[in-house]
């Protein structure tokens, strides 16, 4: 052992101060664990040598770097050091012993680590978030319009009859439909009996029995059709029956051109609902008026401006389908906290309208003293069959995209931590130290 230590004491003549320094703190070393810890060498020898100068404690108070004199075994040789050999001994262990340094090291790997490692998953996380939820969807929504307005037509004697909604339009209030009238044809005072009815032909008798089977629904029952509703027989090429007389023809109704239509208001509301249960919708109450961005309450004239109708008369006798389009952006943020509203219509049987006629048929029946009387009025209305149609796009967040974002994430911060431990090993100062240090076992003494 002591020959050992003179040869290396007299070989580390040939280098310098330092050199001999850290030569002779290596010869401590080994003089301190050889024969205790064989694990503890191994781990030393795979340590790089670092050339670190020793401090007293004297010194590290008064904040001075000045190298403790060693002699040639290694010893703090220090005249002015009063140190105890229990002193002696720690200062030996803390300044000499890599494990210590090494540990530090490691330390301070651990903290950069933990650092990058915790920023990255809040970075991940958020941009998921953000990913998920700031992805439109196609929320629920509802929309409903109305009719508000009055019309008037000219008789033929140049006196003026008013009209209102309830007279030409049942239901006023409709589902995601408005139906604005234009020409509404009257037959006045029908009554039951047997007349001949314009709107089935025939040429012989038996046209008219299936007719009436087909009309009052007593295909396949015992119920004789002849004796409940009088005989049937065709008369002229139409068929001859029981019906509310006089039947609608050409011959019998009286026509009404209604006049002020596209003065008429229609008022839209809609209604917007996500998955998470927020709603956003129009009021009522707050009319907002078309151009105004926002707008709930169109003129007809409006409709057909923005259809491309451009002479009212084109689609006054026949009647017209326009799908009224409503496009909702409750993405962008707006003022009042709500969507972004817009318009759009289209003429839909523009191409294929020859001689069809978009028409409702509403029925008044006369009362006598509040009592209902075999007498009613029936009406054939043309007019413009509007269909409403909501567009809405919002940010959401359903469960299921909920349950594979978490999957996603929990893949997603496995492999970042696989992806950490090789940039701190291979790319981090003193990562070999640290990975030494976390993984392999270590005698503490």
């Amino acid at each position: 052992m002591h020959s050992s230590e003179s040869s290396s004491v007299e070989e580390s003549k040939n280098f310098s101060q330092n050199d001999q320094v850290s030569i002779k703190s290596i010869v401590v070393i080994s003089e301190i664990n050889q024969g205790k810890d064989i694990e503890y060498l191994k781990m030393i020898a795979r340590l790089p040598l670092v050339q670190k100068p020793f401090y007293s404690d004297d010194d590290l108070n008064n904040n001075q770097k000045r190298p403790i004199p060693l002699n040639d075994d290694g010893y703090d040789d220090d005249p002015e050091d009063e140190d105890s050999d229990e002193d002696e001994v720690r200062n030996r262990r803390v300044f000499c012993d890599p494990r210590f340094r090494m540990e530090k090291e490691a330390i301070v790997s651990q903290t950069r680590y933990g650092l990058l490692f915790y920023f990255l998953t809040a970075a991940i996380l958020a941009a998921m978030i953000l990913t998920y939820y700031r992805e439109p969807t196609e929320p629920e929504t509802r929309v409903t319009g109305f009719l508000e307005g009055r019309v008037y037509s000219e008789n033929d004697d140049g006196s003026i009859r008013l009209w209102d909604i309830r007279d030409t339009q049942v239901p006023s209030y409709a589902y995601q439909q408005i139906f604005v009238p234009t020409v509404v044809r009257v037959v006045e005072n029908q009554s039951q009996g047997r007349c001949q009815d314009r709107t089935i032909n025939c040429t012989t008798t038996s046209d008219c029995l299936l007719a009436m089977n087909y009309l009052y629904s007593t295909r396949g029952s015992d119920m004789d059709i002849t004796a409940q509703y009088g005989a049937a027989e065709c008369q002229d090429g139409f068929c001859m029956m029981m019906s509310w007389c006089p039947s609608f023809s050409e011959d019998s109704y009286t026509e009404h051109i209604l006049r002020g239509v596209l003065n008429q208001n229609i008022i839209i509301k809609g209604q917007v609902r996500d998955e998470l249960g927020d709603e956003k919708h129009d009021e009522i109450d707050q009319r907002i008026y078309y151009p105004d961005p926002g707008a709930n309450v169109f003129k007809v004239s409006d409709i057909l401006n923005i259809s491309g109708i451009r002479e009212f008369d084109t689609v006054r006798g026949n009647g017209a389908i326009i799908l009224l389009e409503l496009d909702w952006n409750c993405i962008e943020d707006t003022d009042d906290d709500d969507c972004k509203k817009g318009v759009a219509a289209r003429w839909m049987d523009q191409e294929t309208r020859n001689g069809y006629f978009q028409y409702q048929v509403n029925y008044q029946y006369q009362l006598d003293s509040g009592v209902p009387r075999n007498v009613r009025d029936e009406m054939r209305i043309t007019g413009l069959q509007i269909y409403l149609l909501l567009n809405a796009d919002e940010y959401g967040l359903d469960f299921y995209d909920l349950s594979m974002m978490i999957c996603g994430f929990v893949g997603i911060i496995y492999l970042l931590r696989n992806i950490m431990l090789f940039i701190v090993w291979y790319f981090l100062p003193n990562g070999i130290n640290w990975h030494t240090f976390k993984y392999e076992a270590i005698v503490r003494e």
